[in-house]
């Protein structure tokens, strides 16, 4: 992928930027957010990989 940035388009501001300026409560609950959305998807062509559920349960999700 090289020097692919994700960039937030609203502001501008790419995540690195973002997470100088936010606690790391914030960003793990925003990382938890993302992995619910694609979870589905995964599970979907992965069946067998438990990775990012593993991930969610260590993320604080109950």
């Amino acid at each position: 992928m090289g020097n692919v940035k994700f960039i937030d388009t609203d502001k501008g501001k790419t995540i690195g930027e973002l997470q100088n300026k936010v606690e790391h409560k914030t960003l793990v609950l925003w990382a938890v957010d993302c992995t619910e959305r694609v979870l589905p998807f995964f599970e979907e062509r992965h069946p067998d990989d438990k990775r990012l559920l593993l991930d969610l349960k260590n993320g604080g999700k109950k």
